[in-house]
């Protein structure tokens, strides 16, 4: 259990004082203090760390009683703001395990995981020492796949028989724009698809997702993750990329379980999705489905 938090924020909104479970809790929080900060930008920076926040006004609260929660470590924490005529308090009210973040983070850590493993397999010669530690990884992956998926309460697909493998190549060119924070994925999958003969713009957030979608080059498919740091999220980028592109095709992916996104994040219930840790066959498959649609 973490430290009871709290802190003082004087009219202005700005931090005069806090115990050190606050300082425990916003690790950002004593570089910012020595800035003048206010509790909102402790809070941002907060969020930019994790990755992933709320509140009733789609910021963190300045002024006004209030709350705001944020994810950290796979919890859910609450903080609670009180604003007064001469001042105001800030405390973090509550904390709870949520089983299917903790699988979110997990599935993302299988996925840089098996996407580079992938990677590394594919470039071996079958008979090398190094091949068999590949397929270990594979195989861990597959088993760590199971585990996240009983969190989520989902049963995972069994793996396609090798004479049902999908075909790789698309028929014609396509540009893809694929939208994911973690580098290490970014750049493989990038390099997949590209592979695979897809033209391929990669972004690690909305925002610079969102530039692309703003310039002149036509975009066929948007892949993109549905929780993105920095505001600007995968369902919302979605709705602006089909006004700009409105033949564009989008599919999403998250290691959240599409139940979750579909209440917390507006993912549509019809959307095409992949959930995370995915191998290439899977990206392949989805992609196929995608453009035959």
């Amino acid at each position: 259990m973490m430290p009871v938090s709290a802190a003082i924020i004087d009219a202005d909104g700005r931090l005069t004082d806090w115990n050190g479970g606050f300082e425990a809790e916003f690790a950002v929080a004593r570089d910012l203090l020595q800035r003048g900060a206010g509790f909102a930008q402790v809070a941002a920076a907060a969020v930019e760390r994790e990755g992933f926040a709320r509140d009733q006004g789609g910021a963190p609260p300045e002024a006004g009683p209030g709350t705001f929660e944020y994810i950290s470590g796979g919890r859910t924490v609450r903080v609670e703001s009180t604003r007064t005529a001469g001042g105001g308090r800030l405390r973090v009210a509550a904390e709870t395990t949520d089983t299917a973040r903790i699988a979110h983070d997990l599935n993302n850590m299988l996925m840089s995981v098996l996407a580079n493993a992938d990677s590394i397999s594919a470039a071996l010669a079958p008979d090398s020492p190094s091949a068999r530690h590949a397929e270990a990884i594979l195989r861990a992956v597959d088993r760590g796949r199971v585990l996240t998926g009983r969190l989520s309460g989902i049963t995972p697909k069994p793996a396609a028989p090798a004479d049902e493998a999908p075909a790789g190549r698309p028929g014609r060119a396509v540009s893809v724009l694929l939208v994911e924070d973690n580098a290490l994925v970014r750049e493989t999958l990038t390099a997949s698809l590209g592979a695979l003969g897809y033209r391929v713009r990669a972004a690690d957030r909305g925002e610079s997702a969102r530039r692309i979608l703003d310039g002149a080059e036509p975009i066929d498919v948007l892949f993109t993750d549905v929780v993105l740091p920095g505001g600007l999220g995968g369902t919302e980028l979605a709705r602006i990329a089909r006004l700009q592109h409105p033949q564009i095709r989008i599919l999403f992916t998250s290691g959240f379980d599409a139940a979750v996104l579909r209440s917390e994040d507006g993912l549509p219930q019809d959307a095409a999705f992949l959930m995370k840790p995915y191998d290439l066959d899977d990206l392949i498959a989805a992609f196929a489905a995608l453009l035959a649609s």
